[in-house]
C-alpha cells in the first residue's frame, strides 16, 4: 500500500533480517514464523543494527523504546479535529506537513486527498503510513468508523493478489509495484563497494540497486567489536532482483549466470493461502467492530477509582 515514492515505505517495512549468528543478511521468507525465518515483511523501525550501542546478550530484552507520540501525532490529530470542523483549509494545512516531509519533491496532497474520496480519510490514511508498526492503525480505524471498509478492502486486495500469483505467477498492485512468485538473490560484498554494510535511505538514482533498493537494511557495520569473526566472509549483504518487477526470461538466465539465486517469494503466499487470507481477520462479519471502545464520562472518572501514572495529578 505504500507508495514508491513514500520514503517511509522502508524505513517501516523490511524484507530482510539478520541472522543473528554470521552478523550476514538474509531474506525473511512468507513461511509462518519469526526472527527472520519466517513471518514476510516485519517493521523496520527498531532495527537492533541500528543501535548506537548495539544488544547481545538476549533477543527481545533489548530495552528498544516504542514512541508513544511524536510530532507528527500532534500534526494529524490537529487535522483530523479541523477536517471534523469542517475546517478544510486547516485540516490540509497540517496534512500537507507531514506529507510533504514523506515524499519530498514528490509530493501532491491535492491528488492524495482525491484518490482518498475525503479529507478526513486521507488523513486517517496517512496515519496509518506514518505510523506503520507502532500500533495505531487498528485502535483509529475503530474510533473513526473506518474499521470494516479497510478490512474489506486489505481482503479483496490480497485475494486479488494470490490469486494473480497462483494464476499467472505475479501480481501488480494499483501503485506500480509488481510482487512475483520468485526473486533471485546473491550475498554480497556491500562495504567493500558502498564503504558500509548498513544501508540508510536509497539514493537518487539507485531505485534499481539490489542492494541500496530498498533502502535502510543491512547489518551493522563493525560486528567485529562485539567479538565477530567473520572467517574471511565479506560477502554479508543481499543483493535482490526482481522485487517489485517482473523479471524476463533474458534478464533471468543473466542475473544466474552472475550468481543469482532462484528464491521463493510470493509463491509461498500462495502456500499459505489459508494463513494469509482466510485467517486474516478470521470470521470477520463487517458488521460489529472487533473491540468496542466505551468512552468514559467525567463523573465516572471522579468517582470510579481510575489514576493517573507517572507522577501526573488525577
Amino acid at each position: 500500500m505504500f507508495d514508491p515514492k513514500d520514503t517511509r515505505r522502508d524505513l517501516s517495512c523490511t524484507v530482510t533480517g539478520s541472522d543473528g549468528k554470521a552478523g550476514t543478511e538474509k531474506l525473511i521468507p512468507f513461511t509462518p514464523g519469526s526472527q527472520a525465518n519466517g513471518g514476510g515483511i516485519a517493521c523496520n523501525k527498531f532495527d537492533e543494527n541500528r543501535q548506537t550501542t548495539t544488544w547481545t546478550k538476549n533477543q527481545r530484552r533489548s530495552g528498544i523504546n516504542a514512541p508513544y507520540m511524536r510530532m507528527s501525532e500532534v500534526y494529524l490529530g490537529l487535522a483530523e479535529a479541523a477536517a471534523g470542523l469542517n475546517d478544510d483549509a486547516t485540516a490540509k494545512q497540517y496534512l500537507k506537513a507531514i506529507h510533504d516531509r514523506a515524499f519530498g519533491s514528490n509530493s501532491n496532497v491535492d491528488a492524495y486527498i482525491a484518490s482518498k474520496g475525503s479529507l478526513t480519510e486521507a488523513i486517517i490514511d496517512e496515519r496509518g503510513f506514518e505510523f506503520a508498526g507502532e500500533g495505531d492503525r487498528r485502535w483509529t480505524l475503530i474510533r473513526s468508523g473506518f474499521i470494516a471498509e479497510k478490512i474489506k478492502a486489505v481482503k479483496d486486495l490480497t485475494r486479488k493478489m494470490l490469486d494473480g500469483l497462483k494464476n499467472d505467477g505475479f501480481y501488480t498492485f494499483e501503485n506500480g509495484n509488481t510482487i512475483s512468485a520468485n526473486i533471485w538473490t546473491k550475498l554480497v560484498d556491500a562495504k567493500a563497494t558502498y564503504g558500509k554494510r548498513l544501508t540508510e535511505q536509497t539514493p537518487a538514482g539507485s531505485e534499481n540497486d539490489p542492494v541500496l533498493a530498498p533502502g535502510w537494511r543491512g547489518v551493522n557495520n563493525d560486528w567485529t567489536n562485539y567479538g565477530l569473526d567473520y572467517k574471511g566472509n565479506s560477502n554479508t549483504n543481499l543483493a535482490i532482483q526482481g522485487l517489485f518487477t517482473k523479471l524476463s526470461d533474458a534478464e533471468i538466465a543473466a542475473l544466474e549466470a552472475d550468481g543469482y539465486k532462484k528464491t521463493a517469494w510470493g509463491s509461498v503466499l500462495v502456500e499459505q493461502d489459508d494463513e494469509y487470507y482466510k485467517y486474516l481477520f478470521f470470521e470477520y462479519d463487517y458488521d460489529k467492530a472487533p473491540i468496542y471502545l466505551f468512552p468514559f464520562s467525567p463523573n465516572t472518572l471522579s468517582t470510579g477509582g481510575f489514576t493517573n501514572g507517572y507522577g501526573f495529578k488525577n
